[in-house]
């Protein structure tokens, strides 16, 4: 059986209309597709097949391309505005600083292979012989 994490992209796609379906029947419902600039050709295609009017919902491929296509950014808080406010209404500048700091007082370099290092010294010669030019 698959995690809670790994569901089939049927069971996904199935999940998806029926929570469109069920939330449009109490109210008007539009679905947007953001930044789909960035999308890949197989999201772009499927765009294409489904065509202005059609439906993603019933598409098999829609939930596998979304899992693939889809990408929220880390450090923005989306909570909404009271909850954000009672979490200290931190702004994303101090989000980013916060992570920026984690990551330089955790992070660790892997040594450089003895070849990357000579590869290195190599250049740093070339240009210090061409600099003496």
């Amino acid at each position: 059986m698959a995690s809670r994490a790994e569901k089939p992209p049927a069971e996904i796609s199935w999940a998806a209309q029926t929570w469109a379906t069920e939330l449009a029947d109490l109210q008007p419902l539009v679905l947007v597709f953001e930044d789909i600039h960035w999308a890949e050709e197989p999201m772009l295609d499927l765009i294409e097949k489904v065509g202005p009017g059609g439906s993603f919902l019933n598409q098999s491929r829609s939930a596998a391309l979304c899992r693939t296509e889809a990408w929220v950014p880390g450090v923005l808080d989306r909570d909404p505005y009271a909850l954000w406010e009672k979490k200290g209404a931190r702004s994303t500048e101090d989000l980013l600083n916060e992570r920026l700091r984690k990551i330089l007082d955790t992070h660790r370099a892997s040594p450089l292979s003895p070849a990357a290092l000579e590869k290195i010294k190599e250049i740093l010669e070339k240009a210090e012989l061409r600099e003496r030019k």
